[in-house]
């Protein structure tokens, strides 16, 4: 049986750019910064996600296919790097997905792809120095069956669109 202490196998690190997807959308968020042990779903609501877009400091990000080649390059050199086995990557204009092995804690992986990703992104003069590129944290999916791993492989390659 598999529990909440069982390692996992891999992780499926979701995270997003800046801007694109704010409490109130219509695909629904999470707040994180709730008080509760139990992460509060936050429902779509064009009024919460207005104000949303009015408190933003920087424009929104998207990834247009030069932006996306970086990263996507990025992701896979640092996880070859760092022999982080990279099973499965998508990169799309406002997100992105990787399913990597579970070698370090799933924070350290997911700060350490974004952070090299936006070093290139700047290096490349995609971006300037003061724009943000991702929002904070992303998500960290346990992948605790060979099942779950499979789906979550097969999400990221086949049920996100056209890769590039």
């Amino acid at each position: 049986m598999v529990d909440r202490f069982t390692a996992p196998l891999a992780y499926h690190l979701t995270f997003t750019t800046y801007g694109t997807w704010l409490h109130g959308d219509e695909r629904s968020s999470v707040d994180r910064k709730s008080a509760s042990a139990v992460k509060k779903h936050v429902p779509p609501d064009p009024m919460l996600k207005e104000y949303m877009e009015d408190q933003l400091k920087h424009p929104k990000v998207l990834l247009h296919e030069s932006a996306r080649h970086i990263v996507r390059n990025a992701i896979d050199d640092y996880c070859r790097f760092k022999c982080w086995p990279l099973l499965a990557l998508n990169v799309r204009t406002n997100h992105v997905h990787l399913v990597v092995k579970a070698v370090d804690q799933p924070s350290k992986m997911l700060n350490a792809v974004k952070a090299r990703a936006t070093r290139l992104l700047r290096e490349a003069g995609e971006f300037e120095p003061t724009q943000p590129i991702w929002t904070e944290r992303g998500n960290k999916g346990r992948l605790l069956t060979q099942k779950a791993v499979n789906d979550a492989i097969d999400y990221v390659n086949n049920q996100q669109g056209p890769s590039i």
